[in-house]
């Protein structure tokens, strides 16, 4: 199932038809308006960073941080710059 995920997210294959209803409801979900921190690694090979949720997306404040030399699990990569950034994102919201 994880690699039909992928091929789908890059169009190399259709989607499970079981799946069309629950994707239709995401394509028309609000925006999001809480604050939101988008943490992610700059050489994602997984998930291209182009791929993930744009500003455009969000109604609250919105900050966008990609790690340098961190991939696809920036949590398990750069553990420290992740919490670093949470605990700095979380102040700034106080």
């Amino acid at each position: 199932m994880t690699l039909q995920s992928y091929r789908k997210r890059w169009g190399h294959a259709p989607g499970a038809s079981h799946y069309a209803a629950a994707e239709a409801g995401v394509r028309t979900t609000p925006p999001i308006a809480v604050p939101t921190l988008v943490i992610r690694g700059a050489p994602d090979r997984c998930n291209d960073p182009s791929t993930s949720l744009e500003r455009a997306s969000f109604t609250g404040s919105y900050r966008r941080l990609e790690l340098p030399g961190v991939g696809h699990f920036p949590q398990r990569e750069a553990a420290a710059s992740v919490v670093e950034a949470i605990l700095a994102a979380l102040a700034q919201a106080a």
